[in-house]
């Protein structure tokens, strides 16, 4: 009997999006266990036995260099063993230094002859320890030889340091990783690039470069998150031995120099003081050569130059408001048209309490600002000492220019020997100022005071440009 079978038409199977979801969530939670594992080099119950064990002959040691090499010839699996303890403990007395004739035995074989395991703990150890290994070039080459022989795998962070290999594993592999940081990118997102752990001597330098890349960067005058970064952190050891805060003012100074042709953006003024301290201090204070010992002469006076023109901004914004507008407009003018041309070696507001109060704390730095006492919360004063042994009184409201030569009326102000000073010891009797100019509201003080500048003093300033 013929029997035709016929089989009807297989219904398509249907899985529905959230039993997708729920698979895919399972992947990624292996997926992030496994790299957290990788990452972080787990190691077993017995193994960590074993290496307490040579730990203890070690620290036990009369000749701890003996014991280690005696450890080399005798121990099994001394090298896995020898490489954990150089993570946990590199830099005791007990345990050689990590150099490069270490680095060979330990390592053993070249690296594209490694297995998984041994790469893993190798590149543990160059995250966690990095510039702290005196034998950094050969394990550098190591792992590139290692990292050569990667295919593509399901670990997206071994895919990842293989693929970038060459620009990681080096001496200068943080330099290079952050010289590689893209426009907007956060150090998150460079790190997953580059699958740097988050943890480690790697990591810390490059948060450092990743800060100071930043700064070098952005548009010139740009206040970007990194300067508020640098400034919390500007004690740290940075680029050449650099602290921080040092390595970020040569950036700006530099670019100032170069890119705005010696003329501070006003965002950037503000930053001199907080990422190290007043430049007028010089170098010859261990502050001063703490902060500015990178500085050439000419980069120390444009720093300075920064800190005087953020005073005489502060200045202004006092003198705004308390006299009129045209005379407020000639005041500005006449202050700007000094500090353009080089005239302003050093500056120092006087202010009343009020103002103070109004001044952020961190602004208040005790080498640009002082107290003003017994005046009235209209009054702040700000002193100019200028080229040619000039010196310059001048203040809001009604306080008329005051000029001498040679010597200022105050002692001690410029060596900043007093943080308060009363109204009547900088408001001279017109009588005692050898110039005395009142603000009239026509503008011809201004020629006035150039006019006495060249009669009493001797002193042309022709280069100044109204």
């Amino acid at each position: 009997m013929d029997h035709k079978l016929h089989l009807g038409e297989l219904a398509k199977p249907r899985l529905s999006e959230a039993l997708l979801h729920r698979a895919a969530r399972t992947l990624h939670e292996i997926k992030t266990r496994n790299e957290a594992r990788y990452s972080q080099g787990g190691t077993s119950r017995p193994f960590e036995i074993r290496k307490e064990r040579l730990r203890n002959r070690l620290q036990g040691a009369t000749r701890p260099e003996e014991q280690f090499w005696k450890i080399v010839k005798t121990e099994v699996g001394w090298q896995r063993l020898l490489l954990s303890l150089y993570l946990d403990h590199l830099g005791a007395e007990w345990l050689r230094p990590f150099d490069a004739e270490v680095a060979a035995e330990v390592m053993g074989k070249p690296g594209e002859q490694w297995h998984p395991s041994r790469r893993r703990q190798v590149t543990h150890l160059f995250f966690q320890r990095f510039d702290l290994l005196s034998g950094l070039a050969f394990v550098c080459q190591r792992l590139r030889e290692s990292y050569a022989e990667v295919n593509a795998e399901l670990d997206s962070s071994v895919f990842a340091l293989a693929k970038n290999r060459d620009i990681v594993f080096d001496s200068a592999g943080a330099t290079k990783v952050a010289s590689l940081v893209q426009q907007g990118e956060t150090l998150h997102g460079l790190c997953e690039r580059f699958a740097v752990p988050a943890k480690g001597r790697f990591i810390e330098s490059l948060r450092q470069l990743y800060l100071l890349e930043s700064l070098k960067k952005c548009r010139l005058g740009d206040d970007p998150p990194a300067l508020e970064q640098i400034e919390a952190a500007k004690p740290e050891t940075a680029l050449e031995s650099l602290r921080l805060g040092a390595a970020a003012l040569r950036i700006i100074v530099r670019r100032v120099a170069n890119e705005g042709r010696g003329r501070w953006p006003n965002a950037w003024q503000k930053w001199i003081v907080r990422l190290g301290c007043d430049p007028r201090l010089g170098r010859s204070s261990a502050e001063g050569a703490k902060w500015w010992g990178w500085a050439t002469d000419a980069e120390l006076r444009l720093a300075q130059q920064g800190v005087i023109g953020l005073s005489l901004r502060f200045f202004f914004d006092f003198l705004d408001g308390t006299v009129s507008v045209s005379q407020w407009r000639d005041r500005r003018k006449f202050l700007e048209s000094l500090f353009d041309a080089g005239k302003i070696i050093d500056a120092r507001l006087v202010l009343n309490w009020s103002c103070l109060q109004r001044l952020e704390p961190r602004l208040r730095d005790p080498w640009s600002i002082a107290h003003l006492s017994a005046t009235t919360d209209e009054t702040s004063m700000i002193a100019l000492r200028c080229t040619e042994e000039v010196f310059i009184i001048e203040g809001t409201h009604n306080y008329g220019l005051r000029a001498f030569h040679r010597q200022f009326p105050v002692r001690g102000f410029w060596e900043r020997s007093k943080k308060t000073y009363q109204d009547n010891e900088l408001r001279i009797s017109p009588s005692l100022c050898p110039v005395f100019v009142a603000h009239v509201a026509t503008g011809s003080w201004v020629s006035k005071f150039f006019r006495e500048l060249r009669y009493k003093f001797h002193v042309e300033w022709g280069d100044v440009h109204l």
